[in-house]
């Protein structure tokens, strides 16, 4: 029987923390497949809302934030 590495075992660990953690958060990740066309439709609403700028807008992460964050407050509005 084979072994894992050391460090792929941490990572696996991690992840399950997180995952777990999330979880009694009562966080939940969707995996959200958006054209290309909606995604630069998303970053110049954000834009000119103010949430992001021209440059964070470019930056991935900053733009996967921002768009939680947008969709985040909306459910959170229509949810009472």
């Amino acid at each position: 029987m084979l072994t894992r590495p050391a460090a792929a075992l941490a990572q696996q660990r991690a992840r399950t923390k997180r995952k777990r953690a999330r979880r009694r958060a009562k966080i939940r990740v969707y995996p959200l497949p958006l054209t290309d066309r909606a995604v630069s439709g998303l970053m110049t609403q954000l834009i000119a809302s103010g949430h992001l700028t021209e440059a964070t807008a470019a930056d991935r992460a900053c733009f996967l934030a921002a768009l939680a964050r947008l969709l985040e407050e909306q459910g959170t509005e229509w949810a009472t």
